[in-house]
């Protein structure tokens, strides 16, 4: 049974819980319009982050994190458990409103019923994170990335075939932003995100750390960076050759081979608009492309990643 309104504003709530009627109360502070301009981004110099939806938040209460407040619809206080379970255990402070409170709060219909305010994880420098970057591990390398959902999904699939990192240029939008963090569900809080200053020139530095660059660029267009000569003398590959390429063998080592060390390797993707700039690309070791079916021009920049980070996972 589907409980109306009025049973979820009747409904007990958990322990340490505290129903708020007025979408003026202090306490929602953090959770004001977060769709407009005003947001907690600039009203907070970025030192906070407001993360959205049951899986999302489920994941922000499973790090060390700092949260300061979940807001939960009425409804939500009886199908959030695990939300709820993890916060009480925590001791966080749970916040309970009706749709119409939270709505008239956060700007828009917040559907998913669920928001959390807590403490924004840092981001660290290149030169700090190519200390703790082993052997054979593999970090996405994004430049322009600015759509917000593209950079959560950028995330969650890094997460999912183990990637070590996501390496931000500047123009990238920011990887904590609500959505982004939604769409990535969870897990740009957990992955360690990098910002690579100043850029190209951060790729330099990957070459000269022996890193192998390998960019992923659409195949239609790598007669045309061959006719700029942006990149003549890159060799092109398959995302099925790019463990080769890199210097990653696909099959078993010989006796005695074992202990060769594995290559660090950056992928490197460009936005869905414009995909890789040509001073980006000249650091590229190798172009790797994905073969798709005759008048396709490409897939989408997610779906590109995921199945480069797939080889690559398959190659380690």
């Amino acid at each position: 049974m589907i409980a109306n309104h009025d049973d979820a504003a009747s409904a007990p709530l958990p322990i340490g819980a505290v129903r708020i009627d007025d979408p003026d109360d202090d306490r929602l502070e953090p959770y004001r319009d977060l769709k407009g301009g005003n947001g907690l981004r600039q009203r907070r110099g970025a030192r906070d982050v407001i993360v959205e939806g049951r899986v999302a938040v489920t994941t922000l209460l499973g790090t060390g994190l700092t949260v300061h407040s979940v807001l939960l619809d009425d409804h939500q206080v009886a199908l959030a458990t695990e939300v709820v379970d993890r916060a009480v255990a925590r001791r966080v402070p749970i916040l309970v409103a009706s749709r119409r409170v939270i709505a008239e709060t956060v700007g828009f219909a917040l559907h998913r019923g669920v928001v959390a305010h807590a403490e924004r994880p840092p981001v660290q420098a290149l030169e700090d994170f190519l200390d703790l970057w082993a052997p054979g591990e593999t970090a996405l390398v994004a430049e322009g990335v600015v759509d917000q959902e593209n950079l959560g999904a950028l995330g969650r699939n890094a997460a999912a075939f183990g990637a070590c990192a996501l390496v931000l240029d500047p123009t990238s939008a920011d990887p904590r932003n609500r959505r982004s963090v939604r769409v990535s569900a969870g897990h740009l809080l957990t992955l360690p995100l990098v910002r690579a200053t100043p850029w190209p020139s951060a790729l330099a530095l990957l070459a000269r750390s022996q890193v192998r660059i390998a960019a992923l660029v659409p195949p239609a267009s790598t007669q045309r960076l061959r006719t700029e000569r942006t990149c003549d003398l890159t060799p092109v590959v398959t995302v099925d050759e790019l463990a080769e390429a890199i210097g990653e063998p696909r099959h078993a080592r010989a006796p005695g081979e074992h202990d060769l060390p594995r290559p660090r390797v950056a992928l490197l993707v460009g936005s869905e608009g414009h995909g890789l700039s040509p001073s980006a690309l000249a650091y590229a070791d190798v172009l790797v492309t994905i073969p798709i079916a005759n008048g396709v021009d490409s897939v989408n920049l997610a779906t590109a990643a995921a199945i480069a980070l797939h080889h690559l996972a398959l190659g380690r």
